[in-house]
């Protein structure tokens, strides 16, 4: 009777493993009997594995629901770059134009030319014990660029062995419209309140001022007055020459007439001339263009780096040369402003750019356009402009 009993417990035995390597572990265990002996020691050591098994596959069917939940793209790379494994964000958002993620090159979906994005999660990672994070661009299921932020950190076992890199990265494609967003509409509503600031002092202070001169510069006809009084008159006179002309160069420089009523040509051409005629420093403009494809807004734009580029030229370039050219070369718009003056170290610089220039490239990445920015220790500074526009 007893090895009948034994006979069916070894029957059930072999079931249950037949069914763990098939990968189910959801069977329940196998009662020991009261007899405990060498059976049901082994019965409770499969019944223990039943458990280890259950739990793990819990753990990690739950790992894997999360992992492709997640809305950002999750990438696992090895420790040379290759691309092990993905969730289906990335599936969703990279796969259609770069083909199938698996056994790729994470360097392959890098949107920035130039950029060895592998290399600079390698080295920058070298140096942090936790993560990075960093802004960059992957090429989309459609195969256009479009912005990411990356945070990677390093894969370490429990035993210390490093095996790679968990690379996420966030769309920001929403984000960076609506940054673009906000600045335009902080910029239109800049450049109203100076347009309007600049026409209040043109009609009511520029008119009194004119007033105050002509009224002054009558007393000559009362009759007969001493040298003394003439002299006063005349400086008076001049004073008012003097306060009507930088009235009128803070009027230009809040909104010029040319730029709010015609054309960027013709206000750059007025900025020059302006320049010119201080002396300070030799200025050309050169442009075969009479009408550029812009709107007015992308036109206060240029107009404002040109301001902000020539003010720091002024102040720390120590040039004697600035030279600004447009070109407009079939679907794009150029413009490029350079000094010859004494540059400074872009690397050094990078992250310390002034707020005027900060400023200035955020207004023209606004109306989509771009503005770089480029220097070298005694070879001068120089700003290229480009908008894309409708040929």
């Amino acid at each position: 009777m007893k090895n009948s009993l034994n006979d069916i417990r070894l029957l059930e035995l072999s079931d249950l493993l037949a069914s763990y390597s098939m990968g189910n572990f959801v069977v329940g265990e196998i009662k020991l009997s009261k007899d405990l002996d060498e059976i049901d020691t082994i019965i409770s050591g499969v019944n223990m594995l039943g458990e280890e098994l259950r739990s793990t596959t819990i753990s990690r069917d739950f790992f894997s629901s999360v992992y492709n939940a997640v809305t950002d793209m999750l990438l696992v790379v090895s420790k040379e770059g290759i691309i092990e494994d993905k969730n289906e964000a990335s599936d969703l958002k990279l796969q259609e134009a770069n083909g199938n993620l698996a056994g790729r090159s994470i360097n392959e979906l890098c949107a920035v030319s130039g950029l060895n994005l592998f290399k600079k999660i390698n080295v920058e990672l070298e140096n942090e014990a936790g993560l990075i994070r960093f802004e960059s661009a992957f090429r989309s299921a459609n195969g256009l660029p479009f912005p990411v932020i990356f945070t990677c950190s390093k894969i370490i076992t429990r035993s210390g062995e490093f095996k790679g890199f968990l690379v996420a990265a966030e769309d920001i494609t929403e984000k960076k419209a609506n940054e673009k967003a906000v600045v335009r509409a902080i910029m239109e509503t800049q450049e109203k309140e100076r347009q309007r600031v600049a026409d209040d002092l043109h009609d009511s202070l520029g008119q009194e001022l004119s007033t105050i001169k002509m009224l002054i510069s009558s007393i000559d006809s009362f009759g007969e007055i001493n040298d003394q009084i003439h002299s006063a008159t005349e400086t008076c006179v001049n004073l008012l020459d003097q306060s009507i002309s930088n009235l009128r160069s803070i009027c230009f420089n809040l909104m010029p007439s040319s730029l709010a009523m015609g054309s960027l040509i013709h206000a750059l051409d007025q900025l020059v001339k302006t320049i010119r005629d201080k002396g300070n420093i030799e200025i050309w403009f050169d442009t075969t263009h009479e009408q550029l494809p812009l709107e007015k807004n992308q036109e206060i734009a240029v107009y404002r780096a040109v301001q902000e580029f020539i003010n720091n030229t002024f102040k720390h370039a120590n040039a004697t040369e600035i030279d600004i050219s447009i070109v407009v070369e079939e679907s794009a718009f150029k413009l490029a402003i350079l000094d010859n003056g004494v540059g400074f170290n872009m690397d050094k610089q990078r992250n310390h750019v002034g707020r005027g220039m900060s400023t200035m490239k955020s207004r023209i990445e606004s109306f989509h356009g771009t503005a770089e920015l480029t220097s070298k220790i005694g070879d001068g500074t120089k700003l290229l402009i480009t908008f894309n526009v409708n040929p």
